[in-house]
This record gives structure tokens, C-alpha cells and sequence, in this order.
């Protein structure tokens, strides 16, 4: 307590102690509810009376002492053994006192029975005490005193007037609603200063937390403070201590703490009786849903007591600071309260809630969660509550809700395997556990496809049975399910005709060799089913794209499904398919842009499916697009958001952008750690087995193993022959086919193979055309290559390939440099290092660049590695220059002032200007000018594994 926190209360006791001084005796009744400080003003004032020369005499009464005879009259009277020589006479008569209330029977609350000579001998004692030294009694709740005592202290108290001494006592004070606490009752009749103490104001707050914090962190502190603690002194020390303790920030904002929590209980410890249980049934009503206030009599009636003690227990929270508005000020008061509830008793509770509030008519999501919370409840609406509340928390996306609800509808439940009704369940479970995890949704099939097969499960939810089944390399199973279904199909319902052609076509595009029949339907069939319906028409997109047919008119239902659907669980499948669609036709600008709308979507629907297939996606994109930090950002996501095991067989098409990604940066290491990553084998029956084993080709190529690379895209083209899909939108397997060839000295294979993609190319796929140009070049006469590369270049950069127009720009440079034009070679160099950094691919810097006039250098190939430096026969001076001193002499190259160059390294001016000199010396320039051309014509030697 300060005395600033309670500065008037602290004058008015102040006024009566002066006044007493001069022989003005006189009473003081402070009140106020638990926690409201009145302990701690007693004490403050206690102390400074003493300073003052004041006897004090104090006491402490307490329920547990309430049967205990003159208890408290001893408490006051024995601090004077050591001090008075009246010890002896004061023993005796409190002995007097308590065998007189012995005699007349157990003191039950009732009037006192201390014989009028004791009670005269006492008043004797404080006169002649009095005389000596002024007298201060105090009482700290007196309203918990003995009756014996009770009648002492009255009997003084109407003595007092004309002598030096005070009598300030504590009570707790009346509540709206309440009854007089019963202390009131001992002063009737006389003259008493009632002080009530109210909760602390902000600047009270403020004042209490100035004694031990500076004034500015303190008035900081003070309106969230107060706004927790309700202005109770008790929780306002509270958060301070913990506050001191570190337990928080430091700089205005306060973190509730376990001092705060055990102060809780402590307050609702020393409340009248009920206060803690409704304290109790509210933490638990609260704990389902912030709404509120409840009202007393479902209160009453979850603790089994009348309304009007519950409305009376709510004032009392109220007033000690721990409620506001009916609800728990702070959410850790109310945990605080959770955690002194046994299990048992908190279940129970959580039942008779739901119950209550499910004969209230409360929505189902409040009545679901307080099932869950009782564990055990065999109610016969349990089930559809559940249900119900199921399908409402789906609609929040709040998947983790649905899944709790299901699991606790089968609980509740217990059908038996065969049952229709576990077969619904289960469906809407495995619904729910699939955009958590994929992975999940393997252990319900074995009782899935069954109720499948015997038309158990609903047409929905077969459908759903068999995507889970294509998605987990299940896909002859997913072929036998769905001729179930497609047998009880009725021919006149639209809907079921659609999604049962969306699940063909889904096959045809995932398993193309299984199932190539997309319908079995009469031709332009189709167009009239999926009109309006984004689950077929976006799959259909797709499969005209992979399968080279009407790409327009592909492209176009693609755009409107983006345009039209909005993303749900439902509507994933047909986004990725349209956004597959744009991919695959090599628009890859207006993909990349759906996909960030996507993945902002998916982000919001906090499911982690979604944004991880969103994230693959993404990766893919950038990758094609040569922005590699981004798409192996993308592609880490993708693999971190959910397990390898929960991709299925979708798992190859994040690993390959992840690998392709990191090959080009030259992060080879990275790259085989994620080819360790296990791929299921049905994995290489799909389209995502192709990316896959291109990315491992390119891998292969650029780490020095050029026949396992030619394996490896011979496979892609084989199988893509095989399915129909040949097609260099998905996979460009001529390409790099044609580039190992090339390493391998089979300039006339890599020939035949670029001519063979260019006769396949549609008219706007620039991007593929332009790395067909590429490799041409490197199959032509040296004088014919930089008219084959510009072109190359100019197609690369309308398509957005930022990867595959460095390394044309990279051999546009070499070609000019073997025809012996300096100038251009080296304007295009400084192009390409540019460029190499934007999208995070620096290979280019490693060896591939000219290295000088004398330098005869083939063509670098696509995605062959580089030798090193020391074969060449160039010499490299370069090579003598330190780590340090090469970051530095290549951001000077670039164009970087000293004072940039330091703040890139983290290092001084001075530093810089050192290594600068020492440059200049090794590699033999005189200014800063020269230097790019120096390091152009002496790149640094690569290690045998670049």
C-alpha cells in the first residue's frame, strides 16, 4: 500500500488519530469488499500511529478462530507483557472472561457472556494505558470475531470519547444485493466513521505502481492495469510483481502471470460462501464462447441453488475486479479458476451446461464444444448437436472444430461398422482430417470403400472415397469404386452426371494409361454437363491442354472458373486444375498472379492443405519462370506445411520444383537431399512422375552424369508418348534430352531433337521456343549462332524465363567473344552477372563467362557442368584473391561505392579501401574501372562439385 493510491482514506484516519491525541477518543469502520486493500491500509496507518508514539494494540480475527472465547481480546492485549505491568491483571481476567463463555455453553454467534467485572477490569486497563501513551486498537476483520470478543470491543468503544484512543476496525463491506456484513450490527448506537474503500481509480493505480516503478512506466502501465485488475489493490500488486519478475514485456504492456493467477484464488478463498462455485460454473460457460453476460439462474441452475445467491456471488466478482459486464476481465482469471477444478468436477459441470443450454435453444457450436468437454454423455440429441455444429464450424473454416465435433459424434455415437450413419461420420471426418492432413484420411479407407461398394456411402461421399484413393496411389481400387457408382447414377440428374465426369476426367489426368476413356459418353456430351460447373469444366481445361487439344478455348474456361469460384473445400480441386491449365500452356505471368490470390485465400481458410498445394503450385511457377529463390521458397513451404507422406502422389511435383530450383543456383547438395525424399511408386504413373524425373535428369546433367540425365528424360518421353501427352508444356524432355547429347557429342541427336519439340510447339509458347533456339545455336557454325541467340533472347523475355534468358544472354556473349567482338562479349557479361543475381542462379559467374581474346571456348551447354578453371589453360590470377577479397572485388565490379560495399559486408570504409589495393595489385589494374573487365576475363576456378 502507498500512500499516495489511498491518499484520502490515509487523511481521514489521520484526522481522527490528531483528534484522539487530544483526548477525543473516537471509531473507524473500514470496508470493503476482498482484495479492496483494507489489510494493507490498516497496516499503513498502524505504522505511522506508532512513529507518532502511539501504543498500538492489534488483532487479527478469522473464521477458523470464530469458536475461540476472547480470542481476539487476547490478541490485542498481548503485545503489552514486554512493554506494561499489566500482564498479570489482563491474563486474569481474559481467563475470567473465556470460563464465563465456557459455563454458559458453545458461543454460537450469539450475544457474548463475559461477566460485567471483566469487562470493567478491561476498560480500567485502556483508561490507565491511555494515560500513558496515546492508544491505538485495531481489528482486522472484525466481522470474523468471537462473540466474547465482539462484547469486549463494544463495551470499549462506547467508553472511548473522553480518553486518548482510536479503534479502527475492518469489514467487509455490503454488495448490491447483499445483507449487511456483521459488523454493522456492533455499532449501532455509537459514534463511528465509516470508511468504505472503492476500487483504485487510474491514477489511484498509477500511484500504487509510482512506489516501484519510474512515473513515465508507470502512468504507461496504469490503463491496462487497471483495466485487468478492476482497480483491486491486491491484483494490481499483483501484475506488478509479475511485471518485476520479467515475466513480460517491459516497455507499457503488462503480461498476466502466475502471481496474478494465485492471487485469484486466493480473493475467491476469503469470499462469502458460493462465490467460488458460480466463480467456477461462469469459467466453465465462458471456456466454450465469449458471449455473455449469462444469466444468474442458468447459473443457479448448473450449481443447483436459486437464482438470487448466484446474482449475489456475481456482485461479489464483480466487485473484487475479477468480472466486468458479466465476463472475466482477463482470460487468465478465468484459467485461474479452471485449473482448481478437478477433471471430474469440471466434466460434469461442462455436461450440465451443454444440456441447459441446449434446452435454451443456444446455438449448436456453443452446445457442441461443451459436449466435447464433458467427455462422456449419452444423450440422444448429442449426435445431430454435433453434427450440426459440424457443418457450421466447416462453414467458418474452423477445420480443427469440425474434426473435434466428428470424433466426438462417433464417441457419442457408437454404430456399428456396418451402420449408414458411421458411414456418414466417417466421410465428413475424413472431409475435415484431409485439409489438416492427407495423410490421415489412408486409416478410415478400409472401412470407406466398402460402404462404397454396398451403397452405404452417399453419392458425395463415394466420390470423395475415390479422389482419396487416386490421391494416395490407389487407383485400380478408385476404377472398381467408381463403377459402383457409375451404375446407381441416374441418367436424368445432372449434378450426379457432372461430378461422376469430373471424377473420369480427374482419372484420365492423373493415371492417363489406366484410364484414357474420359466418359464413355456420346461426343459434346461434355460441353452441355459442365456448363456452369467449375468441377468439370476446369478438369476438362486441363486435359485439353495435356492432351494438346483447343488450348483457346482450354485457356478460356480456365480464366472464367478463377474468375467465378471462390475457394472452399470443395472448390480446390477445380482452382488447381484451372490454375494447372495456365501452367502447362505456358502462361505463366497470368498463373503466377491467380496463385498469389490463391494462396492469400488459403492462408485466410487456415487450412494447411490448401496452402500447401497453393505453395507447390507457386514453386513450379517460379521456377519456370527462372525466379529460383522464390520457387524453392515456395517449394520448402509446400514440403514444411504438410508431411511427404500426406503430397501422395503429388509428392513429385514439389520435390522436382525444389530440385530444378536448387540445381540451377548450383546448391547441388540441397538439391540430392531432397531426391532422398521417398517418392511412392504410383507417383510415376502420373504426370507428377514426369516432373519428377526431369528435374532428377537435370540434376544428374548438371553434376557431370550425363547418360543417367539421358535415362532418365528418355523415360519422360517414353511414358509421355505412351499417355498421349506429349506435349512440351509439361515436361521439355527433348530439350534437355538434347542438351546431354550435346555433352555427350551427339551434336546431330540434339539436332534432331530440337527440330522434332519446334514442330510440336504451339504458336504462343515463346517460352519453349525460345530454349529451342538456345540449343539450335549450339548446334550451328559460330557465325550463325548470335543472330539464333538474340532471337532466342527476344522470345525469353516476352515469355518471362528470367533462368533460360541468362544463360542464352551468358552464350550470346561467348559466341560474340569466339568471333572476336571484345566489346560486345563483355557488355552482355555484365548483362548476364545482372541478371544472374535477380533471379538467384550466379552459375554463369563460375566459369562460363569469356576469358579473354586468346580463349577458344565452346558453347556452354544447357545444364552441363562446367570444368574447372585449372583445365582451361587460361591463367588465374583471380584464384590468388581471398574469399573476403572476392565479395568485395565483385560488388565493386558492379558498380557499388566503398562506403555500399562495407554496409553489404558488415565491414569499415577502411577495410574495403585495404582489400581494394591488394585487388588491384593481384590482378594487375590501375583503377577501379578495369576491374570488371579483369574478372570477366579471369573468372574464380569452380570446385569439382559445381
Amino acid at each position: 500500500m502507498t500512500a499516495t493510491s489511498r491518499a484520502s482514506e490515509l487523511a481521514a484516519l489521520g484526522e481522527l488519530h490528531t483528534a484522539s491525541l487530544s483526548g477525543e477518543g473516537g471509531t473507524a469502520l473500514i470496508t470493503g469488499v476482498t482484495a479492496m486493500g483494507k489489510t494493507a491500509l490498516l497496516h499503513t496507518f498502524e505504522e505511522t500511529a506508532a512513529a507518532s508514539g502511539a501504543l498500538v494494540l492489534s488483532a487479527s480475527a478469522s473464521l477458523a478462530e470464530r469458536g475461540l472465547p476472547m480470542g481476539v481480546i487476547s490478541q490485542l492485549f498481548s503485545g503489552l507483557a514486554p512493554r506494561t505491568t499489566f500482564a498479570d491483571r489482563v491474563a486474569g481476567l481474559l481467563e475470567a472472561g473465556a470460563l464465563s463463555a465456557a459455563v454458559h455453553g458453545p458461543d454460537d454467534g450469539s450475544q457474548g457472556h463475559v461477566p460485567a467485572p471483566v469487562l470493567h477490569r478491561l476498560w480500567q486497563t485502556v483508561q490507565e494505558l491511555a494515560a500513558q501513551h496515546p492508544v491505538l486498537i485495531t481489528v482486522d476483520d472484525v466481522d470474523h470475531a468471537d462473540a466474547t470478543s465482539l462484547q469486549c470491543l463494544l463495551f470499549l468503544i462506547r467508553r472511548i470519547r473522553s480518553v486518548r484512543v482510536l479503534v479502527v476496525l475492518t469489514a467487509g463491506a455490503r454488495t448490491p444485493g447483499g445483507e449487511l456484513p456483521p459488523a454493522a450490527d456492533l455499532f449501532r448506537g455509537t459514534r463511528c466513521t465509516v470508511i468504505p474503500l472503492l476500487p483504485l481509480t487510474p491514477s489511484g493505480v498509477a500511484a500504487l505502481l509510482g512506489a516501484h516503478l519510474d512515473k513515465r512506466t508507470a502512468e504507461d502501465l496504469a490503463p491496462s492495469c487497471h483495466r485487468i485488475s478492476g482497480g483491486s489493490p491486491m491484483l494490481v500488486r499483483a501484475l506488478l510483481e509479475d511485471y518485476l519478475a520479467g515475466n513480460g514485456p517491459r516497455q507499457g504492456e503488462l503480461t498476466v502471470g502466475d502471481t496474478f493467477k494465485k492471487t485469484v484464488l486466493s480473493s475467491l478463498g476469503r469470499c462469502p460462501a458460493g462465490t467460488l462455485g458460480t466463480a467456477r460454473a461462469l469459467a466453465v460457460l465462458a471456456d466454450a464462447s465469449s458471449c455473455g453476460p449469462f444469466p444468474p439462474e442458468l447459473l443457479g441452475d448448473m450449481l443447483g441453488i436459486p437464482a438470487a445467491p448466484a446474482a449475489q456471488a456475481l456482485d461479489t466478482l464483480h466487485a473484487i475486479g475479477l468480472l466486468s459486464d458479466g465476463l472475466f476481465r482477463h482470460e487468465c482469471g478465468r484459467l485461474a479458476v479452471l485449473d482448481g477444478i478437478l477433471p471430474a468436477e469440471r466434466a460434469r459441470l461442462h455436461g450440465r451446461a451443454g444440456g441447459l443450454l441446449q434446452e435454451a435453444g443456444a446455438p449448436a457450436t456453443l452446445v457442441a464444444r461443451h459436449l466435447i468437454a464433458a467427455q462422456r454423455l449419452q444423450a440422444p440429441w448429442a449426435v445431430p448437436v454435433l453434427m450440426e455444429a459440424a457443418e457450421r464450424a466447416m462453414e467458418d473454416s474452423d477445420i480443427p472444430s469440425v474434426i473435434s465435433f466428428l470424433r466426438g459424434a462417433q464417441r457419442v455415437a457408437r454404430d456399428a461398422p456396418d451402420s449408414p450413419r458411421r458411414s456418414a461420420l466417417l466421410a465428413a471426418l475424413a472431409r475435415a482430417e484431409w485439409q489438416v492432413d492427407p495423410a490421415a484420411v489412408k486409416r478410415h479407407l478400409a472401412e470407406l470403400v466398402p460402404a462404397v461398394a454396398d451403397g452405404r456411402a452417399t453419392r458425395r461421399d463415394a466420390i470423395t472415397t475415390i479422389g482419396y484413393l487416386l490421391w494416395h496411389g490407389r487407383p485400380e481400387e478408385a476404377v472398381e469404386s467408381l463403377k459402383h457408382v457409375a451404375t446407381d447414377a441416374p441418367s436424368s440428374d445432372s449434378g450426379s452426371l457432372a461430378a461422376l465426369d469430373a471424377l473420369r476426367s480427374w482419372l484420365a489426368c492423373a493415371y492417363p494409361e489406366l484410364f484414357d476413356d474420359t466418359t464413355g459418353r456420346p461426343a459434346g456430351t461434355w460441353e452441355a454437363t459442365a456448363a456452369g460447373r467449375h468441377e468439370l469444366r476446369s478438369v476438362l481445361a486441363l486435359l485439353r491442354v495435356l492432351r494438346s487439344d483447343d488450348e483457346e478455348k482450354a485457356l478460356d474456361d480456365a480464366e472464367r472458373v478463377l474468375q467465378d469460384l471462390r475457394l472452399n473445400g470443395s472448390t480446390l480441386l477445380p482452382a488447381l486444375a484451372a490454375l494447372g491449365t495456365l501452367v502447362f500452356a505456358n502462361r505463366l505471368q497470368r498463373a503466377a498472379s491467380w496463385c498469389d490470390s490463391l494462396l492469400e485465400q488459403a492462408a485466410a481458410s487456415r487450412t494447411p492443405t490448401s496452402r500447401a498445394l497453393f505453395a507447390g503450385a507457386r514453386a513450379l511457377i517460379a521456377v519456370r519462370q527462372g525466379d529460383l529463390a522464390l520457387a524453392r521458397d515456395h517449394a520448402r513451404t509446400a514440403l514444411t506445411l504438410i508431411s511427404p507422406q500426406s503430397w501422395g502422389i503429388a509428392l513429385g511435383l514439389p520435390v522436382a520444383a525444389m530440385v530444378l530450383a536448387c540445381t540451377e543456383m548450383g546448391e547441388h547438395d540441397e538439391a540430392a537431399t531432397y531426391l532422398g525424399i521417398p517418392v511412392p511408386e504410383a507417383t510415376f504413373r502420373t504426370p507428377a512422375g514426369l516432373h519428377y524425373l526431369h528435374a532428377r535428369g537435370r540434376h544428374h546433367l548438371a553434376t557431370g552424369r550425363p547418360r543417367s540425365a539421358l535415362s532418365d528424360f528418355d523415360a519422360c518421353g517414353t511414358l509421355m508418348t505412351r499417355w498421349g501427352l506429349d506435349s512440351p508444356g509439361i515436361v521439355p524432355w527433348r530439350l534437355s534430352a538434347a542438351a546431354a547429347h550435346l555433352v555427350l557429342g551427339g551434336k546431330d541427336a540434339a539436332r534432331s531433337l530440337v527440330g522434332d519439340e519446334l514442330a510440336r510447339l504451339h504458336p504462343g509458347d515463346r517460352r519453349t521456343h525460345g530454349a529451342c533456339l538456345r540449343i539450335l545455336a549450339a548446334t550451328s557454325e559460330p557465325g550463325r549462332r548470335p543472330a539464333i541467340l538474340r532471337k532466342a533472347a527476344e522470345k525469353l523475355r516476352t515469355a518471362g524465363d528470367r533462368t533460360e534468358l541468362t544463360a542464352t544472354l551468358a552464350d550470346l556473349s561467348r559466341a560474340h567473344h569466339i568471333l572476336g567482338e571484345e566489346a560486345r562479349a563483355t557488355s552482355l557479361a555484365r548483362q548476364v552477372i545482372h541478371l544472374a543475381q535477380q533471379c538467384g542462379n550466379e552459375t554463369p559467374l563460375r566459369g562460363s563467362l569469356p576469358h579473354g581474346p586468346k580463349a577458344r571456348m565452346a558453347p556452354r551447354v544447357p545444364g552441363s557442368r562446367q570444368k574447372p578453371h585449372a583445365l582451361t589453360g587460361v591463367s588465374a590470377p583471380i584464384a590468388e584473391l581471398s574469399f573476403a577479397e572476392r565479395r568485395v572485388a565483385l560488388l565493386a565490379a558492379q558498380g557499388h561505392s566503398n562506403r555500399a560495399i562495407a554496409a553489404e559486408l558488415f565491414v569499415t570504409v577502411s577495410t574495403v579501401e585495404q582489400h581494394l589495393t591488394r585487388i588491384y595489385r593481384k590482378l594487375k589494374v590501375r583503377k577501379r574501372s578495369h576491374l570488371t573487365v579483369a574478372l570477366l576475363r579471369h573468372p574464380a576456378p569452380q570446385t569439382s562439385g559445381a
